[in-house]
């Protein structure tokens, strides 16, 4: 099993989080997604291919967060506002979709993660430190 299965197994979830919570209509929600899946995608490949798995590792698991993982966490929620800015949403909107598709895509990895390198490297779909398997991460998410 990799990552986009996992998150293709609980789009559901996220999908009603978006329509009951912030109202969007079907356009909104198709847009949204694309916009989650460009700017977790593009900062999970920057941060393997800058530091390799450490951040990773301790940001999907039940540990407390090290200062990179919490820059991490920044970094995915800035990257998702930009990317649905991108698609037209306005800063409010960006930020409340982000608001909820981050905390919710990391709290599902990290429960199939728990920190441990074999299982991040496998959902990764490859060795671990790599940036390639990361590349088409969440490619098949929500499609």
């Amino acid at each position: 099993m990799d990552i986009s299965s996992i998150l293709k197994g609980n789009e559901g979830d996220l999908l009603s989080l978006f329509k009951d919570k912030l109202n969007l209509n079907p356009s909104e929600v198709e847009k949204s997604l694309e916009g989650v899946q460009e700017g977790i995608g593009s900062s999970l490949t920057e941060e393997t291919s800058k530091n390799g798995l450490g951040t990773l590792l301790n940001l999907f698991s039940g540990s407390k967060n090290s200062a990179s993982s919490n820059s991490l966490v920044s970094t995915l929620t800035k990257k998702v506002i930009d990317s649905l800015l991108t698609k037209g949403f306005d800063a409010s909107k960006a930020k409340a979709i982000s608001g909820i598709a981050v905390p919710f895509v990391v709290d599902l990895i990290s429960s199939k993660v728990g920190g441990k390198e074999n299982i991040l490297g496998g959902l990764l779909g490859g060795s671990s430190g790599k940036a390639s398997p990361i590349k088409g991460l969440l490619n098949k998410f929500f499609k």
